[in-house]
């Protein structure tokens, strides 16, 4: 059973999309490699290569192997080939490292947090257009100095003191001195985002696979809980 979080423990390769095929290789396809190394969609008689995460300048990333089921943010460009079923919802905040030391001393506005250089997801992904948005409402240009293909990528990243980035706080352990990531409090604090879980239509799941979805769907909060 594999089920992909937000790009959590997920394997990315990235990969040159096959100029015949680039209309048809978007967020979600599933692809095939083709004889020159490229990625094109997946024809039904070929064995596929992985899903497409994000597509940018003829760059594909494309995640390794076929997840039983996804749990993606609210807003993520998904086929229609895909159901969906809320479960929850996560509340992103930004972090940074030590060498940023001034920004956890106080609050701080997104204007001034967007002096600093950002770490995003790679455009075309929910959360990067999560971000856009909310930079935009504030008259700000978003423009990600590092861009990864996964959330669990932010965390290094912003350990070795290349920018801010935004992550679930459920994803910090431990106290900043052990770990080097420090959470960031902000004036005004990110909306949290719906949580859903993406499955094949057509796809039957296997025993586990059904068991966990279950246990997500059991766990789901009702309208008033939290």
């Amino acid at each position: 059973m594999k089920v992909s979080y937000e790009g959590v423990a997920e394997q990315v390769a990235t990969f040159q999309v096959d100029g015949a095929s680039n209309p048809a290789v978007q967020v979600g396809t599933v692809v095939a490699l083709s004889g020159n190394g490229t990625v094109k969609a997946c024809p039904a008689s070929t064995a596929p290569a992985g899903v497409v995460l994000g597509v940018k300048d003829g760059l594909a990333a494309v995640q390794n192997g076929l997840a039983d089921f996804a749990i993606l943010a609210k807003g993520a460009s998904v086929p229609d080939s895909l159901s969906a079923q809320k479960i929850d919802e996560i509340q992103e905040i930004p972090i940074c490292g030590s060498a940023f030391p001034e920004l956890t001393k106080e609050t701080v506005s997104l204007q001034k947090l967007a002096e600093y250089p950002i770490i995003s997801l790679i455009e075309g992904t929910s959360s990067h257009d999560f971000y856009a948005e909310l930079f935009l409402r504030h008259d700000l240009a978003f423009a990600p100095d590092v861009e990864v293909e996964t959330t669990a990528q932010v965390l290094p990243v912003v350990q070795s003191n290349l920018g801010v980035g935004f992550v679930p706080h459920e994803m910090l352990f431990g106290s900043p001195e052990e770990s080097g990531i420090y959470p960031v409090t902000l004036t005004e604090p990110i909306a949290p985002r719906e949580l859903y879980l993406y499955q094949r239509k057509t796809q039957p799941l296997s025993v586990a696979a059904k068991r966990l979805r279950q246990m997500l769907l059991d766990n789901t909060p009702q309208p008033g809980e939290k």
